[in-house]
């Protein structure tokens, strides 16, 4: 195994998440991204709601113990691209 995949690893491990730097993605699409993620959630819910498989939306779930239930609040919006390319028809930017 390389050391490069060793140190991802141990950062996820460690730290739960790592981030990528020098990778060539322009600083405009990035932002791009974020713009067109932030028109999304900023649609009334049930627009939010009105996606279809294999696009999936969610805010929250709930963990049950024996003596309590935790809650867990997250906005979420997952959407394959390979290998075809699925996205919410709204906000037309997102595409």
């Amino acid at each position: 195994m390389s050391k490069v995949i060793q140190e991802l690893g141990k950062a996820c491990e460690e730290w739960g998440f790592f981030v990528l730097v020098n990778h060539g993605i322009p600083e405009t699409l990035i932002q791009g991204i974020i713009d067109a993620a932030k028109e999304f959630f900023d649609l009334p819910e049930d627009e939010k709601q009105n996606v279809s498989d294999p696009i999936k939306y969610g805010n929250g779930s709930v963990i049950t113990t024996s003596n309590q239930k935790i809650f867990l609040w997250k906005d979420l919006l997952k959407f394959p691209l390979h290998p075809e390319f699925h996205c919410p028809v709204k906000p037309p930017n997102l595409r």
